[in-house]
């Protein structure tokens, strides 16, 4: 029988809709495993279509973390998720069992296994007062062009309509104390001692386009649309950073009248390209800590892999 230590880690990595939930439920199985989720949208309840969170059925056979963790109006960011996700690591080892860190949200990932100690920047009163006024008297495009000038990496992936999202993104990069700390922050790392085997998922783009696309179709079908209505229902809005994800925007623009369905289809599945494009950018294939395996694998194969790695002394 393996033992697992207090230093093991499985990691499985790759591009949204590639197989990662799949490939983890079958190794959580094998392994008595436990899972531990690096997905930025699957944190929140009530957000289950969308988000293609794990059934009913594979949350009750197989534990997971950082699943239905918060309110879509409570705020998550990277300290947080490092603070809950580490203490599910330990839990985990304390139990004995083997814990799964399964997602495809980069900076998640290798924060927790770099062991990056983050800043938890505190909200800028003066300045949000300054950008907000500046929302309301020039428009969100005149905030959307100063976050341009400061990153257009982090402009590229925020709504120009999300006045709260970039209201805050400014606020972070014009705090002289958080660009002091970010600056510094490769020099801040403190690797945790796990013992690491990283896996990845792959496949062609094209193919992984197309899977993506019917994922979207039949997230539509299963009712993805009364999803955001309930939510809408619930009092929670647009300007929420949970609601501001791939496909929720969209539908809430449907819904408000603003486009029609086949264009908000349309856009969440070229939104979810640009996202799969940008999730390669974290998990390179010359990446020389991930084993890279293409989506078509024997599972007997993988489980092999990992029972030799777990035997390892």
């Amino acid at each position: 029988m393996l033992k697992i230590t207090e230093k093991n880690v499985l990691v499985i990595v790759g591009p949204t809709a590639v197989g990662k939930s799949s490939l983890g439920m079958q190794l959580s199985r094998i392994f008595d495993a436990e899972i531990v989720s690096a997905d930025s949208r699957q944190v929140y309840k009530y957000m289950d279509v969308g988000t293609a969170k794990p059934s009913k059925f594979d949350l009750a056979s197989v534990p997971h973390h950082l699943i239905d963790a918060i309110h879509p109006d409570q705020d998550f960011n990277l300290p947080l998720f490092l603070r809950i996700a580490r203490k599910a690591i330990a839990d985990i080892h304390q139990k004995g069992k083997l814990p799964i860190l399964l997602g495809g949200t980069g900076q998640y990932i290798w924060a927790l296994l770099e062991g990056w100690q983050v800043p938890a920047v505190a909200p800028n009163i003066g300045l949000r007062s300054s950008l907000e006024n500046q929302a309301r008297t020039h428009g969100n495009q005149f905030l959307y062009e100063e976050l341009m000038k400061l990153d257009p990496n982090i402009a590229k992936n925020i709504d120009k309509n999300n006045v709260r999202r970039l209201i805050r993104a400014i606020e972070k990069l014009k705090d002289t104390l958080y660009r002091t700390k970010l600056e510094n922050l490769s020099l801040r790392k403190n690797p945790p001692a796990y013992k690491l085997k990283i896996l990845g998922l792959s496949m062609k783009r094209e193919v992984l386009y197309k899977i993506a696309d019917n994922r979207v179709d039949k997230m539509i079908k299963q009712g993805w649309i009364e999803e955001v209505e309930n939510l809408l229902l619930k009092g929670y809005t647009k300007e929420l950073p949970s609601l501001s994800g791939i496909g929720y925007i969209q539908i809430i623009n449907y819904l408000g009248s603003m486009t029609t369905l086949d264009y908000a289809i349309e856009q969440t599945k070229y939104k979810t390209h640009s996202y799969i494009r940008n999730q390669n950018s974290w998990f390179k294939k010359s990446d020389s800590r991930i084993i890279w395996m293409d989506s078509q694998y024997q599972i007997s194969d993988v489980a092999n892999l990992v029972h030799e790695w777990l035997s390892i002394k």
